[in-house]
């Protein structure tokens, strides 16, 4: 039990809370929030305030957690439930007293006592949630290039591209989500009321002096979602083009937008964030080596119940590795675990066998959606390895057809 267990209350909040919960959690970040800007986050993000923890100190709150629910999408198998951790902040007078720990130990027990094996999260900062078993699964990518190296080798003209208003985009870019996330694991479902609260929620503070958000779609292929920053320099126009999303369900749709965003007048910059490790930009610049690629923001997952959680996901591979788990804040996960392919399903069952590996439930969690090599976290020290080919085995049992992604943070 942490020290805060016995000075801070924790509990669910109610619906004349919320409003109180968000100026809580703006303060933990720095933030002073509009009431504009209290109702938007309320509107995507509290509509069930049960989902939602404070730990309050008397009447103030001065903790906040709340779960999303989600369904994300895994290899092999249909989407599973997982619970979208957010709005985790503790007050700036109220570090180091043990509140967080607190508020992810009421969380996780609340998700296992419901049954929810998986929870992601994206970190403010990186060194915070490992300790509490969550591990990097999802990594992106952020794109910057200049002038004129957004040239592409074999030009395109985007004859199939359109401008569509923002009032009316919802319904595609839903549609457009849907179909993609079939295919990649780590994509969360974001309902189409979702997009039209993303696309309507556009005040001039957060546009970082760019035009309001345009919307072009290649039919019903793809989209993209952009603004315009406007520059002048000595020589000329000396605009970026700031790129919010940008998908497609095919090759020619990818390429047709992205040719559209890197040929717009005026414009001598790219930026793009929250891009998929596997995006097929590069290969079409005739210099790609000048575009900067960067990490971006990674989505962290923790298995709440590890047998629960990887007997969802499928796999291509006809073998099994037996797994010992160390798992020290939900110790329910401590133990040895079988997991077995039969080139369809995936199974990960309790076992008294002789491990074949060992590794916290932090690392399993990176693996889980198979974007992260095992061969990378044993070089790293992060799997300890008793026999020769289980690295092999461990790899094909939990490989991935596509890298994991998700395009947007919650």
């Amino acid at each position: 039990m942490s020290a805060s267990d016995d000075r801070y209350s924790i509990g669910p909040i109610g619906a004349g809370d919320r409003d109180a919960f968000v100026r809580a959690t703006g303060l933990s970040f720095g933030e002073t929030l509009d009431d504009d800007e209290i109702a938007h986050l309320i509107a995507m993000e509290l509509d069930d305030p049960a989902r939602s923890l404070a730990a309050r100190d008397g009447d103030r709150i001065i903790g906040t957690t709340t779960v999303l629910d989600y369904t994300m999408s895994v290899p092999g198998a249909d989407p599973v439930s997982c619970a979208g951790v957010t709005s985790v902040g503790v007050a700036p007078t109220h570090r180091r007293r043990g509140v967080l720990r607190s508020l992810m130990r009421r969380q996780l027990d609340d998700l296992h006592a419901a049954g929810t094996p998986w929870a992601a999260l994206y970190a403010s900062e990186a060194g915070i949630y490992g300790r509490f078993g969550y591990g990097v699964a999802s990594r992106c990518q952020t794109f910057r290039l200049d002038g004129p190296w957004r040239r592409f080798t074999e030009p395109v003209v985007p004859t199939g591209v359109a401008l569509v208003d923002v009032a009316d985009a919802a319904p595609l870019l839903s549609d457009v989500y849907e179909r993609m996330r079939t295919d990649v694991p780590g994509m969360m479902s974001f309902a189409e009321d979702k997009w039209r609260l993303y696309l309507e929620h556009d005040p001039p503070g957060v546009r970082s002096g760019g035009s309001a958000r345009q919307v072009v779609t290649c039919g019903d292929r793809g989209f993209v979602v952009y603004r315009i920053r406007r520059g002048w320099g000595d020589a000329g126009p000396d605009g970026t083009v700031q790129v919010e999303r940008c998908m497609a369900t095919d090759s020619d749709a990818w390429r047709q937008l992205w040719s559209y965003v890197c040929g717009l007048d005026l414009v001598q910059h790219l930026e793009a964030h929250m891009r998929p490790v596997d995006d097929p930009l590069p290969w079409w610049l005739a210099e790609r080596h000048r575009l900067v690629i960067t990490d971006g923001t990674s989505c962290y997952i923790r298995l709440v119940d590890v047998g629960a959680a990887l007997s969802q996901r499928g796999t291509t591979a006809d073998t099994a590795v037996v797994l010992d788990v160390a798992d020290t804040f939900c110790p329910w996960n401590t133990r040895r675990w079988k997991l077995a392919g039969d080139g369809g399903a995936l199974q990960c069952t309790p076992t008294d066998e002789a491990a074949d590996a060992a590794l916290d439930v932090r690392e399993l969690g990176s693996l889980s959606l198979g974007g992260i090599s095992p061969y990378e976290l044993a070089r790293a020290g992060l799997i300890e390895a008793h026999r020769p080919d289980v690295l092999d085995r461990l790899a094909v049992l939990l490989v991935s057809r596509h890298p994991p992604w998700n395009p947007f943070v919650f």
